[in-house]
């Protein structure tokens, strides 16, 4: 794909930082100059805007994959819970999550060249679905408020 790989770090919680995982896997890597390490540490906005610049994302963390459908990036979510799963079920993107339990490289390596070869499909879909999801969200904070103001008066 001749692509350009960036570790992003999302959780930096003293005994799970995702900067040390990348740095192992960085020294592991064997053409360094196609891999893009990122050892600072960003706000949740920087991160969604640095998610947005990508042709593609593949991650297990959640909020990342959020970042990607909001910011229209295709992504692949690698699923160790249901919630990837689901996420991915509800905007029409199931082919692409990887399941943790039953995962293999051919696996991954199919559905990267899938999704990328489909990139702009996808991101017609995601511009779609970002608004169909983004409007589920402001459901929520409106009942949540509603309830809330009910409970005061």
């Amino acid at each position: 794909m001749n692509a350009t790989v960036v570790l992003v770090p999302h959780v930096f919680a003293r005994n799970n930082d995702d900067r040390v995982i990348s740095k192992k896997i960085y020294e592991r890597v064997r053409y360094k100059r196609r891999v893009k390490l990122i050892s600072n540490k960003y706000n949740p906005e920087e991160l969604k805007g640095l998610i947005g610049q990508f042709e593609l994302l593949i991650s297990s963390r959640m909020h990342p994959i959020i970042h990607a459908i909001s910011m229209c990036t295709p992504v692949i979510g690698i699923d160790y819970n249901f919630k990837v799963e689901e996420l991915m079920r509800r905007i029409g993107l199931e082919s692409g999550v990887c399941h943790i339990v039953n995962w293999n490289y051919a696996d991954l390596i199919s559905k990267t060249n899938d999704m990328y070869s489909a990139r702009e499909k996808i991101r017609k879909i995601l511009i779609t679905e970002s608004k169909v999801m983004q409007n589920y969200a402001l459901s929520n904070a409106k009942l949540i408020m509603n309830y809330l103001e009910s409970e005061v008066q």
